[in-house]
């Protein structure tokens, strides 16, 4: 054998190893929900706090995440420490209405986006932040719901599930940055104003 095809049996033995080690990966995705306006175009967003389930090392990565993400396509996001500002009894009220009965107080939810100068709220749910295994199969599992609701009138105007598993033999992938990719994925679909 040859230095030269020596060589190129070792980088594809190490391109194998690295494929095995880090593992690969399998996406999965659920409908869009749309209530049926025309066009919906958030200006001014606030970013509300995540409702997790048992997913709590998860609130703050989502939320920042969620709020990067947005920034990123233009849209303005409002401070989060405006958000910290706000009666957390009014917060958890919102999200649990929207999260119980698809819409919020109308009365509540205009004087929060009033007080907010928000348009829009985004309400982030964690259904899925774990590792498991399935037989002999590993993989690190993240799932996410994204709802915008109209602050004017407490409805949900648009909604997007989407997750993502990546199988892995030996490293772990960090579950942040699966999360960062599926947020990505999820707020390059949502409604956005015209340029």
């Amino acid at each position: 054998m040859t230095r030269r095809s020596i060589t190129f049996l070792l980088k594809g033995a190490l391109a194998l190893v690295l494929a095995a080690l880090v593992g690969s990966c399998a996406r999965f995705t659920a409908a869009t929900y749309d209530v049926g306006l025309k066009r919906y175009e958030p200006r001014a967003v606030a970013v509300l706090p995540t409702v997790l389930g048992s997913f709590t090392a998860a609130r703050r990565v989502v939320e920042q995440q969620t709020s990067v993400e947005i920034q990123a396509w233009g849209i303005k996001v409002v401070d989060p420490d405006m958000i910290k500002g706000v009666s957390s009894a009014e917060l958890l009220r919102i999200v649990e209405d929207i999260q119980s009965q698809g819409s919020a107080s109308q009365a509540l939810s205009m004087k929060l986006g009033e007080k907010l100068g928000a348009d829009t709220f985004v309400v982030t749910e964690v259904t899925a932040w774990t590792y498991e295994t399935s037989g002999k199969r590993k993989f690190a599992k993240v799932e996410i719901v994204l709802k915008l609701v109209e602050a004017a009138t407490g409805r949900i105007v648009w909604q997007y599930t989407s997750g993502e598993e990546k199988e892995f033999w030996v490293i772990k992938p960090e579950l942040k940055e699966i999360s960062r990719e599926v947020l990505a994925k999820i707020i390059k679909r949502m409604p956005k104003p015209r340029q």
